[in-house]
């Protein structure tokens, strides 16, 4: 598998951590600082399906963890990784 390019993405934002299994991935990403931010991911259902969404962030758990819409501000779906990958800077700056 060829390995992907992150592309810079807007000030304020960075890419997270990620997982990959045989069938699947995901690529997290969001604002640096929590509060009045963003949680995005980018994930694969292993059917050739890759969907970008990104999450406004609602709150900030006791324990740390984010409390996040369950409804995306962005939700698209991308033929490739790739494609998936290269189309986050715009859609963040679509919101």
């Amino acid at each position: 598998m060829p390995e992907i390019e992150y592309p810079d993405l807007p000030e304020t934002w960075e890419w997270w951590s990620g997982n990959r299994g045989a069938a699947y991935y995901t690529r997290w990403f969001g604002t640096e600082h929590a509060e009045n931010g963003y949680e995005g991911v980018i994930s694969s259902d292993g059917l050739q399906t890759h969907s970008v969404q990104i999450y406004p962030i609602l709150d900030i758990r006791e324990d740390g963890e984010l409390d996040v819409s369950e409804l995306p501000e962005a939700n698209k779906t991308y033929n490739t990784e790739a494609a998936a990958v290269a189309a986050v800077p715009e859609l963040i700056r679509e919101l």
